[in-house]
């Protein structure tokens, strides 16, 4: 537009005359004047006081050089928040440095779409999954034992009857089929679970009369540490010391500062972790009580809570000795906590098969996370949603020889910002202090199918352990 001997500079996004960009996505600023100067034009940029934070990569400026019509800048992201905060305005301000040349408009103000919006519903209702994801599960060896622990001022129970014994070949008829209608009928049924009641049979021998570390802590018989060196390259993993079944029934798993020696062979390290597993081992670890194979749908009832600022809590089923560390191995993300709210899923073999990253609500609630292993393929999902689906065609490959191991542990991040500790290290009391990075686990539930089988498998001798 001209107005005498001006010449005004246009701002507007590349491509995208509606000024909608979605939350997470990248956009370019084209600055285009209508006749070339024989000067160059300095355009600066800056974000109102409080939409600076939303984008990443914003130049403070960008030129369009002498004799020129245009310029554009590098790609420019919306941040995404990782909260449920609805579409929003975020504006951009604008100046020139030419008198001759000002701007069309000071401003442009850009709709972000709210990432978190566009999610699937049925991704944040559990009740999808089960009509009450609170109620615990019981055996009938354990109810008793359960019964006078529980009381009956808390939330029901069901009974509930699976694989029992430690040789394979379970009557497959007998087992208790999915609570949830869909489920059964595609013939899930009910094979083992960890429950972390409070009883007897979550500590071995006998019921421990005190905490059955050195820490003050109570250890689960039926999860072992991760064995590998890899996994210390920032945390000492330490079950004993970052881990506990509380008297309410839910497994602890926390990162905390202090000098911590590590599991096994584990160097100490200035910070301590959890980093633990159950399924793969030999035939002599605890946590051959499952078998994780084809014909599994595997269900967790977990969140995660406090200040996670360069922590990474992970949910996997891994192939292969080494756990998160090691990038060669393949594994499936059940749970993957980057950054604020996202959790990414994904299935990963030689190759980066499929990934999906989810937003949710409050990842401080408690949530479903879970993951079938059938003849067709691998589906991983949150709740009712199921957010991957890799076909059987996948590069990946089962070692039914040895089974799934399904880890729960602390990354570091890969880039940590400075002063990442700060609030980890001004925590004196972990297992209390809400800031404390932690993932508390209410259930883990494995079902199987009639395709399922566990012929030739070593289990424990005392595999026939009821979790529940």
């Amino acid at each position: 537009m001209k107005v005498s001997d001006y010449y005004r500079v246009n701002m507007a996004i590349q491509g995208n005359a509606d000024n909608i960009v979605t939350e997470g996505d990248k956009f370019v600023l084209v600055a285009s004047l209508d006749k070339p100067r024989a000067i160059p034009i300095v355009v600066s940029i800056s974000a109102k006081a409080e939409d600076e934070s939303s984008f990443e990569n914003l130049p403070s400026e960008l030129t369009i050089p002498a004799g020129a019509l245009n310029a554009k800048t590098d790609p420019i992201s919306l941040v995404m928040d990782g909260a449920k905060t609805g579409d929003k305005e975020l504006t951009l301000n604008f100046t020139s440095n030419s008198e001759a040349n000002p701007m069309k408009s000071d401003k442009l103000v850009i709709m972000m779409t709210d990432l978190e919006s566009l999610a699937n519903p049925d991704m944040y209702d559990p009740t999808l999954v089960y009509e009450h994801p609170e109620y615990p599960f019981v055996s009938k060896g354990n109810k008793s034992k359960f019964d006078a622990w529980w009381g009956s001022d808390r939330s029901s129970s069901v009974e509930i009857t699976g694989k029992t014994g430690a040789k394979p070949g379970t009557d497959y008829a007998s087992l208790t089929s999915h609570p949830n209608q869909k489920l059964a009928e595609e013939g899930w049924k009910f094979w083992s679970g960890v429950e972390f009641h409070f009883i007897q049979s979550s500590f071995g021998w006998s019921m421990p009369t005190k905490p059955n570390t050195s820490f003050g802590n109570y250890r689960h018989w039926s999860f072992n540490y991760i064995p590998t060196k890899s996994i210390q390259d920032v945390f000492a993993a330490n079950r004993d010391k970052c881990s506990n079944v509380t008297e309410d029934g839910t497994y602890q798993l926390w990162v905390q500062a202090g000098s911590t020696p590590g599991d096994g062979l584990g160097a100490s390290r200035d910070y301590g972790s959890a980093a633990v597993y159950i399924g793969r081992g030999g035939s002599g670890a605890s946590t051959r009580f499952i078998h994780i194979n084809p014909g599994m749908r595997i269900e967790m009832r977990v969140r995660v809570t406090g200040d996670r600022t360069g922590i990474v809590p992970v949910i996997e089923l891994r192939d292969a000795p080494g756990g998160v560390f090691d990038k060669q191995i393949q594994r499936i993300d059940i749970l993957r906590n980057t950054k604020g709210n996202l959790v990414t899923q994904g299935v990963f073999s030689t190759m980066e098969d499929g990934t999906k990253t989810s937003p949710l609500p409050k990842i401080g609630d408690y949530n479903i996370y879970w993951v079938e292993l059938t003849t067709d393929g691998i589906k991983v999902g949150i709740n009712g949603s199921t957010n991957v689906d890799v076909p059987s065609t996948s590069s990946w490959g089962f070692a039914p020889a040895d089974g799934l191991a399904l880890d729960f542990l602390f990354a570091p991040a890969d880039n940590r910002p400075d002063g990442w500790d700060s609030v980890l290290k001004a925590i004196s009391e972990p297992k209390t202090d809400p800031n404390t990075p932690m993932m508390e686990i209410d259930w883990i539930r494995f079902y199987t199918n009639s395709t399922y089988s566990d012929e030739g498998v070593t289990y424990w001798a005392n595999a026939g352990q009821l979790f529940y």
